[in-house]
């Protein structure tokens, strides 16, 4: 019998399916629940045992971390009749590295206090390539018990691993994170344009913008994210908190309506946040 905690995995998405990964190599103990059950079949045939529901996962789990869409999808797998709150056993971990909002992470701490749980919120940065090498950045925020008790499975999906603070503090991080990279993101793009616009050729503006820029913008180039392609509106009018859209700018254009649209997600309850990004955009 392993001597590890026995991990819960819920939400194998782009980047969970890697973590998920990773994490049952590492010779842990894996339960996991998805929506779409055919997309946990890579991690069943590496061992993982598949369960029903959020809630069976956190019955069994002596840590159980989600990944999921949006703030709505954790508030459902940590708050439904069937979810990890009601059924998580005491003295569990639950840990959350959905890119969510700090008042829901503060919510759902407050939820697993009361329980004899601890919680953390421990949303990342490196996208599905940084997923994929184990080489994400982690922001936590919680109790320091709770991040020296999940340090060993945050070693196993991440490289640069930091406690920010009490519960919400890592959401707060990653919104300030959001806001950066959407403001470089938007300069860049801008910078083209207007390149574009007072140069020939247009090719080598964009080689001499894209040769200068950081490498988190080099990496953008390299690997257009297509999780919210369906949901882009490009070239038309952006609604406060619609479907991204913004002039199409060629390649970069999904990447960056993925980047605003989700910083939007995740100001919505912070009115001097939301200004902030509008200011931007």
């Amino acid at each position: 019998m392993s001597s590890l905690p026995t991990v819960g995995f819920i939400g194998l998405g782009v980047m969970g399916r890697s973590m998920a990964r990773h994490i049952r190599s590492a010779g842990y103990p894996l339960l996991v629940y998805n929506r779409t059950r055919a997309r946990a079949d890579e991690i069943l045939g590496l061992g993982a045992q598949w369960r029903d529901s959020a809630g069976a996962v956190a019955k069994d789990a002596d840590v159980v971390i989600t990944i999921v869409g949006y703030p709505r999808d954790v508030e459902e797998v940590y708050f439904g009749a069937d979810g990890i709150l009601a059924q998580a056993r005491p003295d569990s971990l639950l840990i959350d590295m959905t890119t969510s909002t700090p008042a829901l992470a503060r919510r759902i701490a407050d939820a697993a206090r009361e329980r004899g749980c601890a919680a953390l919120d421990a949303p990342v940065s490196g996208g599905d390539i940084g997923a994929r090498e184990a080489r994400l950045t982690i922001m936590v925020g919680g109790e320091a018990a709770a991040f020296e008790r999940a340090q060993p499975i945050f070693q196993k999906i991440g490289r640069t691993i930091t406690l920010m603070g009490a519960a919400g503090a890592g959401q707060h991080t990653k919104m300030c994170n959001q806001i950066a990279i959407a403001f470089t993101c938007k300069m860049m793009l801008r910078h083209r344009e207007r390149g574009r616009q007072a140069t020939q050729p247009g090719r080598e503006m964009r080689k001499i913008s894209t040769e200068a820029s950081v490498p988190g913008i080099l990496a953008l180039r390299r690997e257009p994210v297509r999780r919210w392609r369906s949901r882009a509106t490009v070239g038309a009018r952006c609604d406060r908190f619609g479907p991204p859209c913004i002039p199409d700018y060629g390649h970069n254009t999904l990447n960056l309506n993925n980047i605003l649209y989700k910083s939007k997600i995740i100001l919505r309850s912070s009115k001097k946040g939301l200004q902030s990004l509008q200011d931007l955009v």
